[in-house]
């Protein structure tokens, strides 16, 4: 008798918690969320992405952080509006205006916003005169899935006045996140069950960044970041926050599978899923959507925008790593910043300019990533240091203009540079000097971190292929030459 109570007991309290296990996966409400970001105008992933989302048997939200046309001949030389109608067939809900959203003016960025059939957001952008939120961005967007409300909040980064050009932002100002988001989150919790912060500021140590803005609200449950193009495959948590991003170019989307319960969400999964042709395959209908509204462009690759007087070479001949085509990208850095000394680095030169005229496409294809130029103020003994990598081989060598020196590889490694002059005077160690170089070098690329140890450093948020047509069509026909900016006295 005893054993049968026992047992009878052991049954119930297994019916009671599969009952409740049960009743809880009736009650529980699964929704996804995909983003992208940093997109720059490489939509010939678009058909991928279609496709892989065509997979997809249940409503979910689709995001992009911003900048979304900069960076392509498909989305520079149609000032976004491709990008925006490839935007509106895959069905975007909403996105937040990235700094180069700003590129074109904010007449044409109105012109985009009039064109999507998304939500444009920009929380944290405001009228100089009004003190108010501008009218033609939305400080959130919300979605309702199944009963469950979806606020977004959209907020761009503050470094704005850092990174575009005094009058694509006339009138406006970009305040803090954090303080826009304190400002909102109120109000959308009185109005969505969750909150997703989609932010274009990016994960950096330097700045108030997405980590930051977790770590200083409340009521975040997702931040979907862009701005850095992080390609987080892990989430950053942080309190009660998960952070995301999706890298760049249209390469990821970025999976966030939520479970609510009860208004809340009880679970969080995310994935980062490669937009791999062979996997998903394209899709046809929207291929040839593409095709159509980019055919047109190779039109205008082709239209002649200036001329060059010789074969302008992106080799090295005479042993010294001396580049005219080098010599030519970093005089206009330095002439276009009002910079005592520029470099480039020699892989960032992709391409030969040929002697003849000149096109659009040369320009494109001498210039491809998109880099902004940077300024910065280091001291002689920080350009010796610089000098000293450069010649070492490991890296490649830096490309300067407003300086000459000379170097003796026979050396030890670390003192080979043997003599340093700026404008025809020795250079001084101790001396700031103004220094303009591409956005790659001024993050640390080639491993020369020492730029990142400059003083007042900015981000111009000129496109380093934008100066360079300027100039192109100025300046034509080109000319550059061997000048003996680096000579190397070594002896064999």
């Amino acid at each position: 008798m005893k054993n049968l109570k026992r047992l009878l007991i052991v049954l119930s309290v297994g019916i009671g918690i599969a009952g409740y296990f049960f009743y809880a996966e009736l009650t529980t409400t699964s929704i996804t969320v995909y983003h992208t970001n940093d997109v720059h105008g490489h939509i010939e992933t678009s058909a991928v992405l279609s496709n892989f989302l065509k997979l997809q048997k249940k409503p979910f939200v689709l995001l992009d952080a911003g900048d979304i046309f900069q960076g392509t001949p498909e989305g520079d030389l149609t000032n976004g509006e491709v990008v925006v109608k490839i935007m509106n067939e895959l069905g975007y809900d909403a996105m937040v205006v990235g700094n180069h959203e700003l590129d074109k003016g904010q007449k044409q960025l109105k012109k985009l916003i009039e064109m999507a059939n998304f939500s444009v957001l920009g929380a944290n952008v405001v009228d100089k005169r009004t003190r108010q939120k501008v009218i033609w961005l939305e400080p959130y967007y919300i979605k309702e899935i199944y009963g469950v409300k979806i606020g977004v909040l959209g907020l761009t980064t503050s470094a704005m006045p850092y990174l575009t050009m005094p009058e694509v932002r006339r009138g406006l100002e970009f305040q803090r996140e954090v303080d826009a988001a304190k400002k909102y989150i109120p109000e959308l919790k009185q109005k969505a069950d969750l909150i997703i912060a989609l932010t274009h500021t990016g994960l950096s140590k330097d700045s108030e960044d997405d980590v930051f803005l977790a770590e200083n609200t409340d009521g975040l449950d997702i931040i979907i970041g862009a701005h850095t193009h992080s390609f987080l495959e892990k989430p950053i948590n942080v309190k009660n926050s998960m952070i995301v991003q999706a890298g760049c170019y249209g390469k990821c989307v970025g999976k966030l599978d939520l479970k609510i319960r009860n208004k809340k969400i009880v679970s969080k999964k995310y994935e980062l899923i490669s937009l791999n042709k062979k996997k998903f395959g394209e899709d046809e209908e929207l291929k040839k959507i593409i095709e159509k509204l980019t055919s047109a462009i190779s039109a205008k690759m082709d239209s002649i925008v200036g001329s060059s007087s010789q074969n302008l070479s992106r080799s090295a001949t005479d042993g010294s790593g001396e580049i005219p085509l080098g010599n030519w990208q970093t005089d206009v850095f330095r002439k276009i910043t009002n910079s005592d000394i520029a470099f480039q680095n020699a892989g960032g030169i992709r391409a030969d300019l040929p002697e003849g005229k000149l096109t659009m496409r040369h320009i494109y294809e001498l210039a491809p990533f998109g880099n902004t130029i940077f300024t910065m103020k280091l001291t002689g003994g920080q350009l010796k240091e610089i000098l000293e990598k450069s010649v070492s081989g490991k890296f490649g060598m830096l490309q300067v203009s407003g300086l000459k020196f000379k170097y003796d590889k026979s050396r030890k490694e670390g003192d080979r540079v043997v003599e340093i002059a700026v404008g025809n005077k020795p250079l001084n160690l101790k001396k700031y000097y103004k220094i303009a170089t591409n956005s790659f070098v001024a993050k640390g690329g080639d491993d020369f971190n020492i730029f990142k140890q400059g003083k007042e450093i900015r981000d111009t948020g000129i496109i380093d292929r934008d100066a360079q047509l300027l100039f192109v069509k100025k300046y034509s026909p080109l000319k550059a030459q061997l000048e003996g900016r680096m000579v190397n006295i070594t002896k064999e």
